[in-house]
């Protein structure tokens, strides 16, 4: 990073390495958060803390620190800064939970990953914590007793239980409603930076977003 000095400048290419350094941060403390929950067997989530850890586990990484290192090198100011970073958080959580969705009703062949995977890894998901609230507390006591267990120690049928519930209960369908919600306040954002630049790239970023939310793989 430092070698591109003479071309930014000292004083940018120093905002660039802590753009850069941050993104680092937050991502391996998202990463962190999520695996002690389910070391920890921690239960005691809302989904405050799924948006937590994926605005750093997934956010920084994925959009909001690439957003604003273009922006930083093209010399942008403080306040386009942040507008892409509200941009880029509220999108990236919309992404993960697409992710989420995808991996237990999308179609493998192109999704790439073996489907319900995060359930039998234990993972705390936005249709899990959703299931979690609006199921009845004997539900409720069933399904963490099945998600507490290793994942070799899940079996087919129980699986088949968490995924009918969460079926029953529409947790997929509310965790896309909750992504397009977010993916809209993302592209508000968006709308208010002052683009300096070819305005095609705001249609590209608008087009990114949707697809983010949409996508089935």
């Amino acid at each position: 990073l430092l070698g591109n000095s003479p071309r930014l400048g000292l004083q940018r290419t120093l905002e660039v390495m802590g753009e850069f350094s941050k993104m680092v941060n937050e991502t391996t403390e998202g990463q962190h958060m999520e695996l002690s929950w389910v070391s920890d067997n921690n239960w005691q989530l809302d989904e405050s803390d799924y948006f937590e850890m994926c605005v750093r586990k997934t956010s920084w990484y994925t959009i909001a620190s690439p957003c604003r290192l273009g922006a930083m090198v093209a010399g942008a100011g403080e306040a386009e800064l942040e507008k892409l970073k509200d941009f880029g958080i509220n999108l990236g959580v919309a992404f993960q939970i697409q992710d989420d969705a995808l991996n237990l009703v999308g179609d493998q062949a192109k999704y790439g990953k073996a489907t319900s995977d995060d359930l039998l890894e234990g993972k705390r998901t936005v249709m899990l914590l959703r299931l979690l609230r609006v199921a009845s507390p004997e539900e409720r006591a069933k399904v963490v007793g099945i998600m507490s267990k290793p994942r070799q120690a899940k079996t087919d049928e129980e699986m088949a239980y968490v995924l009918s519930l969460m079926k029953r209960y529409d947790a997929v369908g509310y965790a896309r409603s909750r992504a397009r919600e977010l993916m809209e306040e993302a592209l508000q954002s968006l709308r208010k930076v002052d683009w300096k630049g070819d305005p095609s790239a705001v249609g590209l970023l608008e087009a990114v977003a949707k697809f983010a939310v949409e996508r089935q793989w």
